[in-house]
């Protein structure tokens, strides 16, 4: 198998066999074509102000009540609800 990774490491496409059948195709590992920039959809996102919250009729099945649960946290940057918990950012 050593060989096999040198050939894809030299460039070439190796495919692999089993009972003379082919199931995988080794290339070489270039990583992503450019580094990924984070924020670079700031302001053309926006998460609706109900994101996360669970529809009522779901929520009584869990036992939950989303009008009397005090403990309900939402994430300052994603929106999300949390129940019983806080958010520390």
């Amino acid at each position: 198998m050593l060989c096999q990774i040198e050939e894809a490491l030299k460039g070439n496409e190796v495919i692999l066999v089993k009972a003379g059948k082919p199931v995988a195709r080794l290339v070489a590992y270039r990583g992503p074509s450019r580094p990924r920039r984070p924020g670079c959809m700031a302001d053309e996102i926006s998460i609706a102000a109900d994101f996360g919250l669970i529809p009522d009729d779901i929520a009584k099945k869990f036992g939950i009540n989303n009008e009397t649960d005090a403990t309900a946290a939402r994430h300052p940057r994603t929106g999300l609800v949390a129940r019983g918990q806080s958010f520390t950012g």
